[in-house]
Protein backbone atom coordinates (compact mmCIF):
# COMPACT_ATOMS: atom_id res chain seq x y z
CA UNK A 1 0.00 0.00 0.00
CA UNK A 2 0.93 3.61 -0.20
CA UNK A 3 0.24 6.96 1.09
CA UNK A 4 -2.03 9.22 -1.55
CA UNK A 5 -0.73 11.80 -2.91
CA UNK A 6 -1.66 15.66 -4.46
CA UNK A 7 -0.68 14.62 -7.78
CA UNK A 8 -3.15 11.51 -8.03
CA UNK A 9 -5.90 14.39 -8.47
CA UNK A 10 -6.82 15.85 -11.03
CA UNK A 11 -4.96 19.50 -10.64
CA UNK A 12 -6.70 22.99 -12.44
CA UNK A 13 -3.82 24.13 -14.73
CA UNK A 14 -5.27 27.59 -16.35
CA UNK A 15 -8.07 25.52 -18.37
CA UNK A 16 -11.59 24.73 -17.39
CA UNK A 17 -12.31 22.61 -14.86
CA UNK A 18 -15.20 20.15 -15.43
CA UNK A 19 -18.08 18.49 -13.58
CA UNK A 20 -16.36 15.01 -14.51
CA UNK A 21 -12.81 16.05 -12.97
CA UNK A 22 -14.54 16.95 -9.62
CA UNK A 23 -16.26 13.80 -9.91
CA UNK A 24 -12.90 11.85 -10.41
CA UNK A 25 -11.61 13.92 -7.67
CA UNK A 26 -14.60 13.31 -4.92
CA UNK A 27 -14.63 9.62 -5.85
CA UNK A 28 -10.81 9.30 -5.30
CA UNK A 29 -10.91 10.67 -2.23
CA UNK A 30 -13.62 8.64 -1.41
CA UNK A 31 -11.49 5.78 -2.47
CA UNK A 32 -8.14 6.54 -0.31
CA UNK A 33 -11.12 6.18 2.68
CA UNK A 34 -13.04 3.06 2.32
CA UNK A 35 -11.25 0.95 -0.79
CA UNK A 36 -8.37 -0.68 1.97
CA UNK A 37 -5.72 -0.23 -0.62
CA UNK A 38 -4.26 3.26 0.90
CA UNK A 39 -2.33 3.58 3.81
CA UNK A 40 -3.78 7.51 5.84
CA UNK A 41 -1.42 9.39 7.88
CA UNK A 42 -2.48 11.24 10.82
CA UNK A 43 -1.96 12.69 14.18
CA UNK A 44 -4.95 11.16 16.07
CA UNK A 45 -8.04 9.11 15.46
CA UNK A 46 -11.64 9.71 17.16
CA UNK A 47 -14.33 8.06 17.18
CA UNK A 48 -18.01 8.45 18.10
CA UNK A 49 -19.85 5.00 18.30
CA UNK A 50 -16.84 2.84 17.98
CA UNK A 51 -13.53 1.50 16.02
CA UNK A 52 -13.70 -1.42 13.98
CA UNK A 53 -11.24 -3.87 13.90
CA UNK A 54 -12.38 -7.27 12.81
CA UNK A 55 -9.48 -8.56 10.92
CA UNK A 56 -7.04 -5.61 11.43
CA UNK A 57 -3.35 -6.17 12.45
CA UNK A 58 -1.13 -3.86 14.91
CA UNK A 59 1.70 -3.68 12.81
CA UNK A 60 4.03 -1.71 15.15
CA UNK A 61 3.67 -1.04 19.08
CA UNK A 62 7.09 0.81 19.68
CA UNK A 63 6.56 4.26 20.95
CA UNK A 64 3.70 2.20 23.19
CA UNK A 65 5.68 -0.50 24.99
CA UNK A 66 9.13 1.33 25.16
CA UNK A 67 10.66 4.42 27.44
CA UNK A 68 7.91 6.77 29.70
CA UNK A 69 4.96 5.69 27.17
CA UNK A 70 5.07 2.12 27.62
CA UNK A 71 1.67 0.20 28.95
CA UNK A 72 1.44 -2.07 31.49
CA UNK A 73 0.09 -5.53 30.89
CA UNK A 74 -3.42 -4.76 32.42
CA UNK A 75 -3.43 -1.98 29.48
CA UNK A 76 -2.83 -4.51 26.99
CA UNK A 77 -4.79 -7.25 27.97
CA UNK A 78 -7.44 -4.63 27.92
CA UNK A 79 -6.61 -3.47 24.60
CA UNK A 80 -7.16 -7.16 22.96
CA UNK A 81 -10.03 -7.71 25.62
CA UNK A 82 -11.78 -4.69 23.59
CA UNK A 83 -10.76 -5.85 20.13
CA UNK A 84 -12.92 -8.73 20.90
CA UNK A 85 -16.55 -9.78 20.42
CA UNK A 86 -18.76 -9.29 23.80
CA UNK A 87 -22.54 -9.57 24.05
CA UNK A 88 -24.37 -6.54 25.45
CA UNK A 89 -24.94 -6.71 28.91
CA UNK A 90 -22.74 -9.44 30.55
CA UNK A 91 -19.79 -9.70 32.23
CA UNK A 92 -16.93 -9.99 29.40
CA UNK A 93 -14.26 -11.18 31.01
CA UNK A 94 -11.92 -11.48 34.38
CA UNK A 95 -10.23 -14.00 36.83
CA UNK A 96 -11.11 -17.66 36.45
CA UNK A 97 -10.48 -20.53 38.73
CA UNK A 98 -8.90 -23.57 37.85
CA UNK A 99 -10.92 -25.11 35.57
CA UNK A 100 -11.88 -21.98 33.21
CA UNK A 101 -14.81 -20.75 34.57
CA UNK A 102 -15.90 -17.27 36.06
CA UNK A 103 -14.23 -16.29 39.77
CA UNK A 104 -14.99 -12.86 39.95
CA UNK A 105 -16.96 -12.61 42.95
CA UNK A 106 -15.96 -13.80 46.95
CA UNK A 107 -17.79 -14.24 49.64
CA UNK A 108 -15.59 -12.94 53.24
CA UNK A 109 -18.18 -13.54 54.89
CA UNK A 110 -22.20 -13.66 55.02
CA UNK A 111 -22.08 -9.66 55.41
CA UNK A 112 -19.38 -8.70 53.09
CA UNK A 113 -18.32 -9.91 49.03
CA UNK A 114 -15.53 -8.62 47.14
CA UNK A 115 -15.94 -8.32 43.57
CA UNK A 116 -12.36 -8.83 42.55
CA UNK A 117 -10.67 -6.99 39.88
CA UNK A 118 -7.07 -5.67 39.12
CA UNK A 119 -4.42 -5.83 41.57
CA UNK A 120 -3.28 -9.22 40.99
CA UNK A 121 -6.29 -10.54 39.32
CA UNK A 122 -7.05 -9.52 35.81
CA UNK A 123 -9.63 -6.17 35.43
CA UNK A 124 -12.99 -7.43 35.48
CA UNK A 125 -14.42 -6.40 31.86
CA UNK A 126 -18.23 -5.65 32.08
CA UNK A 127 -20.64 -4.23 28.67
CA UNK A 128 -23.47 -2.41 29.79
CA UNK A 129 -27.27 -2.98 28.17
CA UNK A 130 -26.06 -0.36 25.13
CA UNK A 131 -23.06 -2.10 24.56
CA UNK A 132 -20.48 0.46 26.28
CA UNK A 133 -16.95 -1.67 27.44
CA UNK A 134 -16.25 -0.78 30.70
CA UNK A 135 -12.77 -2.41 32.73
CA UNK A 136 -12.69 -2.41 36.48
CA UNK A 137 -9.04 -2.41 37.66
CA UNK A 138 -9.39 -2.86 41.63
CA UNK A 139 -11.42 -4.84 44.00
CA UNK A 140 -14.60 -3.33 45.02
CA UNK A 141 -15.88 -4.63 48.27
CA UNK A 142 -19.74 -5.02 49.70
CA UNK A 143 -21.12 -5.24 52.05
CA UNK A 144 -24.43 -7.27 52.61
CA UNK A 145 -28.02 -6.40 53.95
CA UNK A 146 -28.50 -8.41 56.46
CA UNK A 147 -32.41 -8.64 56.33
CA UNK A 148 -33.53 -11.84 54.00
CA UNK A 149 -33.98 -11.38 50.01
CA UNK A 150 -31.70 -11.57 47.35
CA UNK A 151 -29.63 -8.43 46.11
CA UNK A 152 -28.17 -7.55 43.23
CA UNK A 153 -24.76 -6.08 41.81
CA UNK A 154 -24.88 -3.94 39.56
CA UNK A 155 -22.60 -1.38 37.42
CA UNK A 156 -23.96 1.69 35.78
CA UNK A 157 -22.65 2.68 33.41
CA UNK A 158 -19.82 5.23 34.68
CA UNK A 159 -20.68 4.47 38.18
CA UNK A 160 -18.83 1.94 40.53
CA UNK A 161 -20.06 -1.54 41.47
CA UNK A 162 -22.65 -1.14 44.09
CA UNK A 163 -25.20 -3.73 45.95
CA UNK A 164 -29.31 -2.82 45.44
CA UNK A 165 -30.61 -2.35 48.65
CA UNK A 166 -33.87 -3.49 48.73
CA UNK A 167 -34.65 -7.08 49.74
CA UNK A 168 -37.68 -7.35 47.25
CA UNK A 169 -35.29 -5.69 44.02
CA UNK A 170 -35.62 -7.42 41.05
CA UNK A 171 -33.35 -7.40 37.77
CA UNK A 172 -35.78 -8.14 35.10
CA UNK A 173 -35.01 -9.33 30.98
CA UNK A 174 -37.88 -9.11 28.76
CA UNK A 175 -39.36 -7.70 26.00
CA UNK A 176 -41.89 -5.53 27.55
CA UNK A 177 -41.67 -3.32 31.08
CA UNK A 178 -42.71 -5.37 34.35
CA UNK A 179 -45.69 -4.63 36.17
CA UNK A 180 -45.70 -3.48 40.21
CA UNK A 181 -41.92 -2.50 40.03
CA UNK A 182 -40.39 -0.86 43.21
CA UNK A 183 -38.39 2.06 43.82
CA UNK A 184 -34.57 0.27 42.67
CA UNK A 185 -35.56 -1.88 40.00
CA UNK A 186 -33.87 -2.39 36.83
CA UNK A 187 -35.04 -3.67 33.27
CA UNK A 188 -32.94 -4.99 30.16
CA UNK A 189 -35.36 -4.11 27.31
CA UNK A 190 -34.26 -6.75 24.89
CA UNK A 191 -37.17 -5.82 22.19
CA UNK A 192 -34.97 -3.26 20.75
CA UNK A 193 -31.41 -2.85 18.92
CA UNK A 194 -29.06 -1.42 20.45
CA UNK A 195 -30.82 -2.77 23.98
CA UNK A 196 -31.73 -0.30 26.63
CA UNK A 197 -31.75 -0.23 30.38
CA UNK A 198 -33.87 1.36 32.68
CA UNK A 199 -33.89 2.17 36.31
CA UNK A 200 -37.11 2.40 38.33
CA UNK A 201 -37.19 5.56 40.84
CA UNK A 202 -39.76 8.29 42.05
CA UNK A 203 -40.18 9.40 38.66
CA UNK A 204 -40.61 5.98 37.03
CA UNK A 205 -38.65 4.23 34.51
CA UNK A 206 -35.70 6.28 33.68
CA UNK A 207 -33.45 4.95 31.14
CA UNK A 208 -29.66 3.62 32.49
CA UNK A 209 -27.47 1.39 31.38
CA UNK A 210 -26.22 -0.90 33.25
CA UNK A 211 -24.39 -4.39 33.55
CA UNK A 212 -25.50 -6.80 35.87
CA UNK A 213 -22.63 -8.31 38.11
CA UNK A 214 -24.38 -11.18 40.25
CA UNK A 215 -26.52 -11.93 43.51
CA UNK A 216 -26.56 -12.37 46.77
CA UNK A 217 -29.10 -14.64 48.60
CA UNK A 218 -29.77 -13.86 52.59
CA UNK A 219 -31.71 -16.26 54.37
CA UNK A 220 -31.58 -16.57 58.26
CA UNK A 221 -28.33 -15.09 58.52
CA UNK A 222 -26.72 -16.71 55.81
CA UNK A 223 -25.81 -15.65 52.30
CA UNK A 224 -24.82 -17.45 48.58
CA UNK A 225 -23.48 -15.82 46.09
CA UNK A 226 -24.13 -16.16 42.58
CA UNK A 227 -22.11 -14.91 39.84
CA UNK A 228 -22.35 -15.80 35.75
CA UNK A 229 -20.99 -17.25 33.03
CA UNK A 230 -18.59 -14.51 31.37
CA UNK A 231 -20.39 -13.35 27.67
CA UNK A 232 -23.87 -14.83 29.59
CA UNK A 233 -26.50 -12.26 28.51
CA UNK A 234 -29.65 -14.09 30.44
CA UNK A 235 -31.58 -14.62 27.68
CA UNK A 236 -31.88 -16.76 24.83
CA UNK A 237 -31.34 -15.02 21.59
CA UNK A 238 -27.75 -15.38 20.88
CA UNK A 239 -26.72 -16.19 24.23
CA UNK A 240 -22.99 -17.21 24.12
CA UNK A 241 -23.55 -20.36 26.19
CA UNK A 242 -26.79 -21.88 24.78
CA UNK A 243 -26.34 -25.26 25.22
CA UNK A 244 -26.04 -27.82 22.76
CA UNK A 245 -25.22 -31.76 21.85
CA UNK A 246 -22.26 -32.50 22.24
CA UNK A 247 -22.16 -36.50 22.11
CA UNK A 248 -25.31 -38.73 20.79
CA UNK A 249 -26.05 -42.06 20.86
CA UNK A 250 -28.33 -44.69 19.92
CA UNK A 251 -28.63 -48.29 19.79
CA UNK A 252 -31.36 -50.41 19.41
CA UNK A 253 -34.30 -49.16 21.47
CA UNK A 254 -31.78 -47.33 24.29
CA UNK A 255 -29.89 -43.83 23.78
CA UNK A 256 -28.83 -40.78 25.00
CA UNK A 257 -28.03 -36.97 24.32
CA UNK A 258 -25.14 -35.30 26.38
CA UNK A 259 -25.04 -31.50 25.97
CA UNK A 260 -22.59 -28.93 26.34
CA UNK A 261 -23.66 -28.03 29.55
CA UNK A 262 -23.50 -31.35 31.43
CA UNK A 263 -27.16 -31.79 31.17
CA UNK A 264 -27.92 -35.74 29.58
CA UNK A 265 -31.20 -37.22 28.76
CA UNK A 266 -31.05 -41.45 28.38
CA UNK A 267 -33.28 -43.78 27.97
CA UNK A 268 -34.12 -47.64 27.06
CA UNK A 269 -36.52 -50.46 27.05
CA UNK A 270 -36.50 -52.61 30.21
CA UNK A 271 -37.85 -56.75 29.46
CA UNK A 272 -36.45 -58.28 33.29
CA UNK A 273 -39.29 -60.02 34.58
CA UNK A 274 -41.10 -59.23 37.23
CA UNK A 275 -38.67 -59.97 40.00
CA UNK A 276 -36.80 -57.64 41.02
CA UNK A 277 -33.72 -56.55 38.59
CA UNK A 278 -31.02 -54.32 38.12
CA UNK A 279 -31.78 -51.65 35.39
CA UNK A 280 -28.18 -49.72 34.43
CA UNK A 281 -28.02 -46.20 32.71
CA UNK A 282 -25.79 -45.71 29.74
CA UNK A 283 -24.16 -43.08 31.12
CA UNK A 284 -23.65 -42.42 35.07
CA UNK A 285 -25.12 -38.98 36.84
CA UNK A 286 -22.69 -36.99 38.82
CA UNK A 287 -24.92 -37.90 41.83
CA UNK A 288 -28.59 -39.92 42.63
CA UNK A 289 -30.64 -35.91 41.84
CA UNK A 290 -32.37 -37.12 38.64
CA UNK A 291 -35.98 -37.10 37.25
CA UNK A 292 -36.83 -40.92 36.52
CA UNK A 293 -39.62 -41.92 34.43
CA UNK A 294 -41.28 -44.65 33.98
CA UNK A 295 -43.68 -46.24 31.50
CA UNK A 296 -46.50 -48.96 31.87
CA UNK A 297 -45.52 -52.25 30.74
CA UNK A 298 -48.48 -53.72 28.08
CA UNK A 299 -48.85 -57.05 27.50
CA UNK A 300 -49.61 -56.57 23.80
CA UNK A 301 -51.11 -53.81 21.31
CA UNK A 302 -54.56 -52.91 23.01
CA UNK A 303 -53.83 -55.07 26.08
CA UNK A 304 -54.05 -54.12 29.84
CA UNK A 305 -51.02 -52.37 31.81
CA UNK A 306 -49.53 -53.54 34.61
CA UNK A 307 -47.27 -51.37 36.86
CA UNK A 308 -43.22 -51.21 36.07
CA UNK A 309 -41.54 -49.43 39.25
CA UNK A 310 -38.40 -49.33 40.95
CA UNK A 311 -37.96 -50.73 44.27
CA UNK A 312 -37.62 -47.67 47.11
CA UNK A 313 -34.16 -46.87 47.99
CA UNK A 314 -32.37 -48.54 45.19
CA UNK A 315 -31.84 -45.03 42.82
CA UNK A 316 -28.34 -44.16 42.56
CA UNK A 317 -26.17 -42.54 40.21
CA UNK A 318 -25.74 -45.90 37.90
CA UNK A 319 -29.10 -47.01 37.68
CA UNK A 320 -31.80 -48.16 39.74
CA UNK A 321 -33.79 -51.57 40.99
CA UNK A 322 -36.92 -52.47 38.73
CA UNK A 323 -39.34 -55.03 39.38
CA UNK A 324 -42.97 -55.60 37.82
CA UNK A 325 -46.79 -56.05 38.75
CA UNK A 326 -47.27 -58.75 36.27
CA UNK A 327 -46.07 -59.67 32.78
CA UNK A 328 -42.71 -60.14 31.18
CA UNK A 329 -42.43 -58.11 27.92
CA UNK A 330 -40.71 -54.83 29.57
CA UNK A 331 -41.22 -51.46 29.62
CA UNK A 332 -39.33 -48.24 29.06
CA UNK A 333 -37.69 -45.74 31.33
CA UNK A 334 -36.07 -41.83 30.87
CA UNK A 335 -33.61 -40.11 33.02
CA UNK A 336 -32.75 -36.59 32.77
CA UNK A 337 -30.24 -35.05 35.00
CA UNK A 338 -26.24 -33.91 34.86
CA UNK A 339 -23.28 -36.16 34.69
CA UNK A 340 -19.92 -35.50 36.66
Amino acid sequence: MAVPIITDLKMWVGTLFTKDDWDFNFSKIVGWLSDGSSDLVVNSIKATNGIDLDGAQITNLGPATTGSQAITLDQAETLLNRTGFYNPFTVASGKVDSTGNAAYLQKDSDTQVTVLAGNVNPDLVCVSSDGTIESVTSNTVLTVPTSDGTYHIIKEKGESITITAGASGKVTVDRAFPSSPNIGDYFLDNSVLPFKGYKYTTNGWEETAFCWIGDVTVASGLSTVTQFDYNDNKYDVNRNNQAVIVESFVSGRSGYNLYSNKYIEQWGFDGGGTAAHWVAFLKPFKDANYSLTLGDYVTAPGGVGNEFYFVTGSIVNTGFTAQYGGGTSGAWWKACGYVA
